[in-house]
């Protein structure tokens, strides 16, 4: 795994400690007593740059009504592996066969739905700049993630099409992914304005005087 580079964990820092990264949203909006690392700091490093293994969904055994008293003889489980630079997917793999063979679970089968490689893009590509920008003239603050906390096949746009990309906009929503996962009215028209400014930002460039007529 490559860490985050020393400018990259600067300006996590200086987000930090400028109050733009507050771990108790997170545990409100979650119901969550405690995170796993104590140190809220620490957490912060750890989520955009350490891979995560997710349980997604367990089965086994009868879950119908009533009563019925056998043993399960097999057991489902759901997982993904989170990807951060550096990482292959295919030794992940290897990896976790491995671990499964030397605990004894030789006979729990692995079936890969898909598998992806990480991507990330630098800090200084225009489209990100220009989504910098876009926050700067229509909020003022924004929070810079070094690395999106989750997965999508961003490779495609940077390795295969050789695009930019960038993630962001602005809006309100909350609980992503889980249960009473919402988004407001309100939120949708300030993304909506948002995604207009960043493509005129993008379109113009850093240096293009306001006002200037598109070519």
């Amino acid at each position: 795994m490559r860490p985050l580079s020393g400018r990259e964990a600067a300006l996590l820092d200086e987000q930090i400690d400028a109050g733009r990264f507050n771990a108790d949203v997170f545990r409100d909006a979650y119901a969550v007593r405690k995170l796993k690392d104590t140190d809220d700091r620490r957490a912060w490093h750890r989520l955009f740059s350490q891979p995560q293994l997710n349980i997604d969904g367990l089965f086994a055994g009868y879950t119908g009504p009533e009563t019925k008293t056998v043993l399960p003889h097999q057991a489902t489980a759901k997982v993904d592996v989170r990807m951060v630079p550096d990482m292959d997917p295919d030794k992940v793999l290897a990896g976790l066969r491995t671990h499964l063979d030397k605990g004894g679970f030789t006979d729990i089968e692995i079936k890969v739905y898909n598998k992806y490689p990480w991507s990330k893009l630098s800090l200084d590509e225009p489209a990100v700049q220009a989504m910098i920008r876009t926050y700067q003239g229509l909020h003022g603050e924004l929070e810079l993630w070094p690395i999106n906390p989750g997965s999508a096949p961003y490779y495609v746009f940077e390795r295969l099409l050789d695009l930019p990309y960038v993630t962001g906009g602005l809006g309100h929503g909350s609980r992503q992914h889980s249960s009473n996962e919402y988004c407001t009215v309100a939120g949708i028209l300030d993304f909506e304005r948002s995604m207009v400014t960043f493509l005129d930002e993008f379109t113009r460039g850093p240096q293009a005087p306001q006002g200037a007529d598109y070519e």
